[in-house]
């Protein structure tokens, strides 16, 4: 069993569709949590579970609250809308964590520069 929690704060293009897409695999248990002023822009498969949380709960509240009903099995927590290629990959996957974040290209900075700059 494949635990999916989405924390939807604001809605993006895209969150319906993904959802609907993961609503129906039976192997998945989708928990979605929502804030009151978004719940009426998406309709959700009855196969989701969702919660709605009052304007302003950030998304770490909501994906705290929505761990308390997870079942046995692994944990996918979706915090963007991803595509369906994306989704089949983390998915498929068998590592234990896999991150979807976006590579950042900082320059790094020598002994030399840090000293100039004091």
């Amino acid at each position: 069993m494949i635990n999916v929690i989405i924390p939807i704060t604001s809605v993006e293009k895209g969150y319906a569709e993904m959802i609907g897409e993961l609503a129906f695999d039976d192997e998945l248990n989708v928990l979605v949590g929502i804030c009151e002023s978004c719940q009426d822009k998406i309709v959700f498969d009855s196969n989701v579970k969702t919660i709605v949380f009052k304007d302003g709960t950030n998304k770490e509240q909501m994906i705290n609250s929505l761990s308390m009903l997870v079942l046995a099995g692994k944990i996918l927590i979706l915090r963007r809308v991803l595509g369906r290629k994306d989704l089949e990959k983390f998915l498929s996957s068998n590592e234990s964590i896999v991150l979807g974040a976006k590579k950042k290209r900082n320059k790094v900075e020598g002994k030399k520069e840090m000293k100039e700059k004091e």
